[in-house]
């Protein structure tokens, strides 16, 4: 008996072991791929695309925005045409940031100036003009990895990898699950970019299948180059919900720079013919981009 005590003890120490070594190999994996995402992030500019959200947010006020898209090309071109946005993230360095008025851009999977310390947990924004221009210029080095003002901790920067289980590496981000579920819930389109609907963010799919089954009334705009997405989701969602209706998905056959401008703009809604596939008229009180 003693000697199993004995196993059992030294192999609970083994496994500790290798729970804490593959926390940090994990954690310095994530900080290698932060920097490789960061390097080519950070000089990225807004395109028509993203010029055409931030036009139709400043004329539909607390529209919605539902990303999960790490770079700040969205942030940017909401302040270029004087949109005030929300993360709808308690942030320590800012305060609670009110709604009204605001254009809400929920980063499902975290922000390249968003960080967080893992010690006193609490989550940073810094101002990414700024942080962008430093880098361009090389006046200052982008940080992967900071020291907490507060509790003198490592502030790593708040976002998720490409995992199944993207909330237990980031806690924090958790809450805007809850913001982009109200937000799909509420809308009357929801229009799709360049998110391919993945095994690993069925999370979303789920959001989506749901709200469109609450409402019926609701369309799902999907914006892509290739078909293939648009009919994987509309096999998805006959399956799972009773007497759908595939044309309330509909398919946008082109470059989302191209496409989006002439729908947001309101191009398929004078002439639904005009849409690659059946655009069928939208009525949008508030619309939902991913």
């Amino acid at each position: 008996m003693e000697l199993f005590e004995q196993t059992r003890r030294v192999r609970h120490r083994e496994a500790a072991v290798a729970n804490v070594s593959s926390v940090a190999f994990l954690q310095d994996t994530l900080q290698v791929l932060f920097g490789l995402l960061a390097s080519t992030m950070l000089p990225a500019e807004p395109n028509k695309a993203h010029e055409a959200i931030a036009q139709f947010a400043k004329t539909h006020p607390e529209s919605t925005i539902v990303t999960t898209n790490y770079d700040c090309c969205m942030d940017l071109a909401l302040e270029a045409v004087q949109v005030p946005l929300t993360y709808r993230l308690d942030f320590a360095n800012r305060g609670k940031e009110e709604a009204t008025g605001r254009a809400r851009l929920v980063k499902l999977h975290g922000s390249l100036n968003w960080y967080y310390c893992e010690t006193c947990q609490e989550v940073q924004c810094v101002d990414i003009r700024s942080t962008v221009e430093n880098y361009r210029l090389d006046k200052a080095p982008y940080s992967v990895i900071a020291i907490c003002k507060d509790c003198g901790g490592q502030r790593r920067g708040l976002l998720v990898p490409p995992l199944a289980m993207k909330f237990d590496v980031a806690p924090p981000l958790t809450p805007l699950l809850a913001e982009a579920r109200e937000a799909f819930e509420v809308a009357e389109a929801i229009v799709v970019v360049g998110f391919s609907f993945a095994d690993a963010d069925v999370y979303i799919s789920r959001m989506l299948s749901k709200s469109m089954q609450t409402k019926p009334s609701q369309k799902l705009v999907i914006i892509d180059p290739t078909p293939e997405v648009a009919s994987r989701v509309r096999r998805k969602f006959k399956s799972s919900i009773p007497s759908f209706d595939e044309q309330r998905i509909v398919r946008l056959i082109e470059d989302c720079s191209d496409a989006l401008p002439k729908l947001l703009g309101g191009a398929y809604l004078q002439d639904p013919k005009a849409a690659k596939e059946g655009a069928a008229p939208l009525k949008r009180r508030r619309a939902s981009a991913e």
